[in-house]
């Protein structure tokens, strides 16, 4: 994203582009933005143009790989970029674009590099504990010193002082040996072919809750302003973290001072001072961009946030929407065709944010009950009915989920009822278990429980059957495949299968038509299901997969592949399965386990790859036997909404944003026997009221048909007169 800063209470965005990888830094060279972005590797992007069009790409690296684009810095026309392995040296030229220079450093880790006038310094992160190499800027084949601290592991960034070329500061992440609890910004100075820790500044976090990281700095005049993860201090602002600003003009005579701090909220990973304004922009996991007066270092003096999502964890595609689970950020709905590349830079693409600063809405997972109830995984219930009329979703009541992972609907014959998978939070020690609850209940407790000591995630639905992995001995190595039936709010176990030992977890189950598939790391299983017994079918592996979900559908698994991105096998000889297509996604990012963690298909066969680092990445479908794409805007489900339903007297059909497309669209109610009990011609509205209250109680057909051809129905329960 690109603002307008003009008016720093009301920034414009200016230019977008999309981007798979996780951008780790950027520079801009007259009209020219060079991007350093993991395994999407290196961008010049033209300034100029709206779309942030790409002038030349430099690739580093394959998802999966360790090599990618971790750090940039430019001297005039020449980029230094840190590839976890080498430092790559690229000269930008007009006429043809990147040149690929000789590359130098160490032999392995090269994690962030900066340079001045004299150096170029490359910080590693080591096996044990990480280093720091300095360069003369004019010899790059060997290091004239090397510094390294038992204090520091994960070198994170570097930066040399504004006003003295003979200084370094280091930014180090936390180590294991200080349980993460604690990291140290260092002050290095550099004498000669000597290179010595002149000064430390320690900031500190709390266990499991928050996690210190001095990742990144910006400085102005040597006043610096250090990103720090999540350090807290209970003297700064607690719960909120903290940006320590400090004087380093006094080195190397004297220590750093601090002389302030900043609360840009709760996790956060970068800060840059905004050139000729006393404004810090603060980068957060939870809130966004933070905009921060800094000119009196008020630790609050906050002048805005700019909302731009957070890690997203789970996806929902449903008509025209897509409705994205955030963790700390809450769940958005986007209008799916504006999130394609055709839709430029992707302007007016959010529907809804779900967000609370108070209840805050951890969303791993979320699920509709009817066309009315959302229900959130962290439990909080919303009725969408006034959103559908253009005001805000309503607050219900709160389901009593205990760290549910996922959740999803299961029809038992007490009605619908809502099954969570639920994990306490403790590194792998935590009882993981699979629990169940009725969506409607104000109290919102749990009606039964079931131990799994296996994923959570492991759990698909299918009618009034759940299937799921279950570890029953939980010191043992038996893993099981089960079948089990809801009915009078119990679980009642129908058939089980053991699988082979020695894969750990499974990780994910998918059901469609009589088979079963299962995610276990690199190995994807099949069986059949006849309605009460498994049978093994088959079994195909792939070295260096991680599983971490999938979907099975027309014989074709969709897999989620942590540290690569999209997957399909093929299993229609159910003997064998062959893996037929791929899509690469972020890769991960370095020793970060995150990367690709749900996949889920529209009904036209587009498959949605939800990414932690990268958002969803939207993918062409692979399956012809679906809706095709060309078709999809008036062959798919027409986004239209009952409500409320059951009806009584009478009911509300929410056009939304159908109502935009639709010309003498024709709405058609008809009873189960075919009968025609209420017509409508359809010219741009946003909804349409229907009394029924002389109607028989009973359910009816809702039907929508649009001037080219593009049908969709909803069922309507008419009670309580007659």
């Amino acid at each position: 994203l690109r603002y307008n800063k003009t008016d720093p209470q009301n920034p414009a965005v200016i230019a977008k582009k999309p981007l798979l990888g996780v951008v780790n830094e950027t520079d801009v060279y007259g009209n020219i933005l060079f991007v350093a972005a993991t395994h999407d590797g290196v961008y010049a992007l033209d300034l100029t143009t709206s779309t942030l069009e790409t002038i030349d790409h430099f690739p580093v690296g394959e998802p999966g790989e360790v090599q990618g684009a971790y750090d940039l810095y430019r001297s005039g026309d020449t980029l230094f970029i840190a590839s976890n392995t080498r430092v790559l040296r690229l000269k930008y030229h007009n006429s043809s674009g990147f040149e690929a220079l000789p590359e130098f450093g160490p032999m392995a880790g090269s994690f962030c590099v900066t340079g001045n006038k004299r150096y170029i310094a490359v910080g590693s992160q080591g096996l044990i504990w990480g280093f720091v190499n300095i360069y003369d800027r004019n010899d790059l084949s060997t290091a004239i010193c090397t510094w390294q601290s038992n204090k520091i592991k994960l070198i994170q960034k570097l930066r040399f002082s504004d006003t003295r070329d003979h200084i370094l500061f280091v930014c180090g992440g936390p180590r294991p040996l200080d349980l993460f609890l604690k990291s140290y910004l260092f002050a290095l100075q550099i004498s000669g072919d000597v290179i010595t820790a002149i000064d430390t500044t320690i900031v500190n976090g709390l266990p499991v809750v928050a996690h210190s990281n001095v990742m990144n700095m910006d400085m102005r005049n040597d006043t610096l302003f250090v990103a720090t993860g999540c350090a807290i201090d209970f003297t700064m602002g607690f719960p909120l973290a903290y940006v320590p600003v400090l004087d380093a003009n006094p080195l190397p005579a004297n220590p750093m001072q601090m002389i302030g701090y900043i609360n840009p909220g709760l996790w956060h990973f970068d800060v840059a001072l905004m050139e000729g304004t006393p404004f810090l922009a603060t980068s957060s996991e939870w809130l966004g961009v933070a905009i921060n007066d800094v000119s009196g270092l008020s630790p609050l003096d906050t002048l805005m946030m700019i909302e731009t999502g957070g890690w997203a964890q789970s996806c929902k595609a449903r008509g025209d929407t897509l409705w994205v689970a955030h963790e700390g950020w809450g769940l958005a709905a986007y209008y799916i065709d504006s999130l394609e590349y055709t839709a430029g830079t992707m302007s007016d693409s959010r529907m809804l944010h779900l967000y609370s600063q108070h209840h805050h809405y951890f969303v791993p997972d979320f699920e509709f009950v009817q066309d009315s109830l959302l229900v959130l995984a962290s439990g909080h219930v919303f009725n969408l009915n006034p959103w559908w009329e253009g005001g805000k979703p309503d607050s219900v009541h709160h389901l009593n989920f205990q760290f549910a992972n996922t959740i999803q609907k299961i029809q038992t014959n007490t009605g619908i009822r809502l099954i969570a998978g639920c994990e306490l939070p403790l590194y792998g020690f935590g009882s993981k278990t699979m629990a169940l609850f009725d969506p409607l209940a104000p109290g919102g407790e749990k009606l039964c429980e079931l131990p799994l000591n296996n994923s959570p995630n492991a759990i698909a639905v299918q009618d009034d059957l759940v299937f799921y992995g279950v570890k029953y001995d939980s010191t043992g190595n038996d893993y099981f495949i089960a079948a089990a039936e809801v009915s009078d709010d119990q679980f009642h176990v129908l058939d089980t299968f053991l699988l082979s030992n020695g894969l750990g977890d499974i990780g994910s189950v998918s059901i469609d038509e009589g088979l079963l598939a299962l995610a276990r790391s690199n190995v994807i299983s099949w069986l059949s299901w006849d309605g009460n017994d498994f049978d093994y079918l088959g079994t195909s592996a792939k070295p260096g997969m991680s599983a971490t979900d999938i979907v099975l559908k027309n014989n074709l698994i969709y897999i989620a592949d942590k540290m690569y991105g999209m997957r399909i096998l093929d299993i229609n000889d159910v003997n064998q399965g062959v893996f037929v297509a791929e899509c690469p996604g972020t890769g991960g990012w370095g020793a970060n386990n995150f990367g690709s963690v749900s996949i889920t298909l529209g009904k036209d066969g587009g498959i949605f790859l939800t990414d932690f680092n990268a958002g969803v990445i939207m993918i062409e479908a692979y399956d012809s036997t679906l809706v095709t794409i060309a078709d999809r805007r008036y062959s798919r489900d027409i986004s239209f909404h009952v409500y409320p339903n059951p009806v009584n007297e009478s009911f509300t059909i929410g056009l939304g944003r159908y109502a935009e497309l639709s010309r003498d669209s024709e709405l058609t109610v008809f009873n189960l026997s075919g009968q025609t009990v209420y017509t409508h011609q359809i010219r741009e509205e946003a909804s349409v009221r229907i009394p029924c209250n002389h109607w028989k109680d009973g359910v009816y057909l809702v039907s929508i048909t649009d001037d080219l051809g593009g049908v969709s129905t909803r069922k309507v329960l008419k009670v309580g007169n007659k």
